[in-house]
C-alpha cells in the first residue's frame, strides 16, 4: 500500500494533503543498480578530491587535527611561536617555508605533504630560507608518514627523480644533490 492524495478532499477548510487514503502499491521489480563506466567514476573521484582539496586549504592545522595549541609561552623559542602561529594560518596560504617547517616538525603531515609535493612538482628545488630544495629533504626525511600512498609515493619519487637530473647540471648545488642521494638512500627508496 502507498499513500496518495484523495481526490475528494474539500478546498474549504482543510489543507489538500491532509486527506489521504491508501491505495495498492504494485510489486516491485528487482532490478540491478545501473552501472557506472569507469571513467565516470573516475571523473567523481577527482571533483569529490578536488572539492575535499579546496576545503583542505582553507581549513587550518588547529581545525584539521580537532585541537588548539593556544598561545605560545612567554619565553618560547622562535620555532615554538612560528608552529603556533602556523596552526592557526589556513593550509592554502603556506609559502614554501612554512611547508617545511611544519614537515620537518612532523606537524599535520598528512595535510601538507599532498601540498608540499604540489609545489614540488612545480619546481623539485624550491628552497625555503635554508637553501635550494630544503623543503624536498624535508619531505624525504618525513616519507615514513606516507609510506602506504602509493600515489604519494609515486609523485615523491617523480619528484626526486627530476630533482635529480636538475641538480646534475647544476655544479653549484653539488651538496644538495650529496644530501639528497644519501637521504634517499638513508630512507629506504
Amino acid at each position: 500500500m502507498r499513500c496518495g492524495l484523495d481526490s475528494s478532499a474539500s478546498s474549504l477548510g482543510e489543507p489538500r494533503c491532509a486527506a489521504l487514503v491508501l491505495s495498492p502499491r504494485r510489486p516491485a521489480i528487482a532490478r540491478p543498480p545501473p552501472r557506472r563506466s569507469r571513467m565516470l567514476s573516475v571523473k567523481h573521484e577527482r571533483r569529490t578530491s578536488v572539492k575535499h582539496e579546496r576545503r583542505t586549504l582553507r581549513r587550518t592545522l588547529d581545525e584539521l587535527e580537532g585541537t588548539t595549541w593556544g598561545d605560545p609561552p612567554p619565553k618560547a623559542s622562535y620555532l615554538v611561536g612560528t608552529l603556533n602561529a602556523l596552526r592557526k594560518k589556513p593550509i592554502g596560504e603556506f609559502t614554501t617555508e612554512d611547508l617545511r617547517i611544519c614537515i620537518a616538525q612532523n606537524l599535520g603531515l598528512q595535510w601538507l605533504i599532498p601540498c608540499a609535493l604540489a609545489t614540488l612538482e612545480r619546481d623539485p628545488l624550491a628552497a625555503g630560507d635554508f637553501y635550494e630544495g630544503d623543503l624536498l629533504l624535508a619531505v624525504i626525511r618525513a616519507r615514513y608518514s606516507i609510506s602506504r600512498n602509493h600515489e604519494l609515493v609515486a609523485r615523491l619519487q617523480q619528484v626526486v627523480h627530476r630533482a635529480c637530473e636538475l641538480l646534475k647540471e647544476r655544479p653549484d648545488l653539488k651538496v644538495v644533490l650529496a644530501k639528497l642521494e644519501q637521504e634517499w638512500v638513508d630512507q629506504g627508496a
